[in-house]
């Protein structure tokens, strides 16, 4: 059952989202004889299109930016087939890489397509982390047969999976068998433990301020508190297999509850002020794999932050997170809801320094109104994407992580 510990203004905002989760029972398979993997590193696009230079419908993701510009671009050709499995964001971050990078690679459970090529593009110049590759292994991809491009191929056939899961619309049960197959083909010896908490502590300049506060009355009720970026991927994903309880702050962590048993518990500690955040995609996460989700308001902040930010934030025991801790019958004692004052003061610092090297909100604020002023002139999409980037590098604008 789900829970939410949020102001009172808030809640209809949230109980709707809770409730709006999608299922799409039917997948389907697009052959595309002579297809072309199309790559635009200038653009950072990428697609399928046929062999008349039509981007292909099903190639398409809603929030991600395609190649329709580039109907008349060289391609080599590789005389193989080839199942296209998307790109871009989803092979620079692991976040993104969990809800739409393994999100088409559901045809390697099909024996007609174990010889094919399993194709992603990538549009960005870092190399390709070595978690990616190592999870498509585990996944059943030989690792022959993975092959990332950074430039447009045209194969004999190309065949595009609809996605099994789309963070911004639906999910299936496909995506559940996918994330199965990953989990169930690791094998380790460590202990496991049935509450887990992940933490943001030792992050550096991205972490938490005041999550310390708050991991600790979980850890003194029975939650084990694990530092994802300290273990590696298998270690996660095995811990969380076997987890009936993962609760967290809001972000790329808490998407491991893919690979969590069926009943479980997510417990969600939202850790910026203005309503919007990511709790659609943790929530059709949860709804992925048959679990509760139960959000807590727990930012203190003093200056209001949008969920994808790089200004500093901070979470406490605020009224919400009581009540929280009343609802689920935890034990605390007062001296526990005490946010010591060099908490507050590094939450200030950070602040702070964030001002100096980015200018205060007045002139965050400009940059802001100067950046969209000029984007929004520039007519495609992708033409807007680079226009915005572009300024952002010039101004000296980064607002989001």
């Amino acid at each position: 059952m789900d829970k939410i510990f949020v102001p009172p203004e808030f809640t209809n905002h949230y109980q709707k989202i809770l409730a709006s989760a999608n299922f799409k029972p039917d997948l389907s398979i697009h052959t595309i004889k002579k297809g072309r993997v199309i790559v635009d590193i200038k653009n950072e696009c990428f697609g399928v299109m046929d062999d008349t230079g039509i981007l292909v419908p099903q190639s398409v993701s809603s929030h991600r930016s395609h190649a329709r510009h580039l109907k008349n671009m060289r391609c080599q050709y590789v005389d193989c087939d080839a199942v296209y499995c998307g790109g871009g964001m989803a092979i620079a971050h692991f976040g993104h890489f969990l809800v739409e990078g393994i999100n088409r690679i559901w045809p390697v459970f099909d024996k007609k397509y174990k010889n094919c090529k399993f194709v992603f593009a990538t549009t960005g110049n870092r190399p390709v982390p070595k978690y990616i590759t190592e999870m498509l292994t585990l996944a059943g991809i030989p690792h022959e047969n993975i092959m990332f491009l950074n430039k447009p191929v045209a194969f004999r056939t190309v065949y595009i999976p609809d996605e099994a899961f789309d963070w911004q619309r639906y999910t299936s049960p496909t995506m559940v068998e996918i994330c199965n197959q990953i989990s169930a083909s690791i094998k380790l010896s460590i202990k496991t433990y049935d509450k887990i908490y992940v933490s943001r502590a030792a992050m550096g300049d991205r972490k938490t301020v005041g999550e310390e506060v708050i991991q600790h009355i979980f850890e003194k009720n029975g939650y084990k508190i694990i530092y994802p970026e300290q273990l590696s991927i298998q270690e996660q994903i095995y811990l969380i297999k076997n987890c009936k309880y993962l609760a967290g702050c809001a972000g790329t962590a808490l998407h491991l509850a893919l690979f969590m048993p069926r009943g479980g518990t997510v417990i969600q500690i939202k850790r910026n002020s203005q309503p919007d955040d990511n709790l659609f995609t943790q929530n059709l996460i949860n709804k992925t794999v048959g679990l509760n989700t139960v959000l807590i308001w727990g930012s203190t902040e003093t200056i209001p932050t949008e969920h994808f930010t790089a200004h500093p934030q901070i979470i406490g025991p605020n009224q919400y997170f009581v009540d929280f801790l009343t609802a689920m019958k935890f034990h605390y004692d007062d001296t526990d809801l005490i946010v010591p004052d060099d908490i507050w003061q590094e939450y200030n610092n950070n602040v702070a320094r964030y001002n100096r090297e980015l200018g205060g909100k007045l002139i965050r604020r400009v940059k802001k109104t100067v950046i969209r002023a000029f984007s929004c002139i520039i007519p495609t999409r992708h033409g807007r994407k680079i226009t915005r980037e572009f300024l952002e590098r010039v101004l000296k604008y980064k607002n989001k992580l």
